[in-house]
């Protein structure tokens, strides 16, 4: 991104800056003066060329406003990134800690996977899902993670304006993989995502959840093959995007 560089000792921040008329000199005792000879006088009393302070504004410099507000805008937004990049990444952090009996293992599924090492009884919370949280947009500039698996992220959706990036500061909550009967289930409480699980597991189960994708494209044989789901379920749906009403 590009950044802003001033003089630590301007106070203009490396902004244009209009300088008042009025130039500060020393009179002939030492005491501060303000020369006024450079100003422009305007009569109180009305003459041909005193200036009609309500005439309309002459089209040139309406175009110059709306080009110093765009400039204004700009540079707030550059303002912005340069203290987002000071102050480094977002990253949220677990707010309950992940519970001692799953860990991560080769799964036969996809890749890897997270599996319970103990009984893990009905309606428990594993583990938070966290990362770096990012708006849309800069998930959108992120995207793919892997350009050689496009389809694959650690993005986890939890509004309209925030996405959670487990790529960068995540746990092992990354790695649950989807099934269309699955025994947890992902649970969002103010901001926040949290695994829990939907029913009794054993010891040595995987653990799943249903991943839900929702994609804003025609539902077509392609794109079904490249979310193809491999949970082998009795009602596997047979992708991990969401089932169309």
């Amino acid at each position: 991104f590009p950044s802003i560089l001033r003089d630590p000792k301007s106070r203009s921040h490396g902004l244009p800056t209009i300088r008042p008329s009025r130039a500060c000199v020393r009179g002939p005792t030492g005491t501060p003066t303000h020369a006024l000879t450079r100003a422009p006088m305007i009569s109180m009393y009305p003459t041909r060329d005193t200036p009609d302070l309500e005439a309309p504004m002459p089209p040139a410099a309406q175009d110059d406003r709306k080009t110093i507000r765009k400039l204004k805008k700009t540079v707030k937004e550059l303002q912005q990134e340069v203290r987002a990049l000071r102050a480094g990444p977002k990253l949220r952090t677990a707010s309950v800690p992940q519970n001692p009996s799953i860990e991560v293992r080769d799964s036969g599924v996809h890749g890897k996977g997270v599996f319970a090492t103990a009984d893990l009884p009905r309606g428990v919370t594993l583990i938070e899902y966290v990362g770096e949280v990012l708006s849309w947009k800069k998930a959108q500039q992120r995207h793919p993670h892997n350009p050689a698996e496009p389809n694959h992220t650690f993005f986890f959706h939890v509004d309209d304006k925030h996405v959670i990036d487990a790529a960068v500061g995540g746990n092992d909550a990354r790695w649950i993989n989807h099934a269309c009967a699955p025994n947890c289930e992902a649970d969002e409480v103010e901001g926040r995502i949290f695994i829990k699980t939907l029913k009794k597991i054993k010891a040595g189960q995987e653990l799943f959840y249903d991943y839900g994708l929702i994609i804003d494209e025609p539902l077509t044989k392609k794109l079904k093959a490249e979310y193809a789901c491999r949970c082998g379920a009795k009602r596997c749906r047979g992708m991990m995007l969401a089932a169309k009403d």
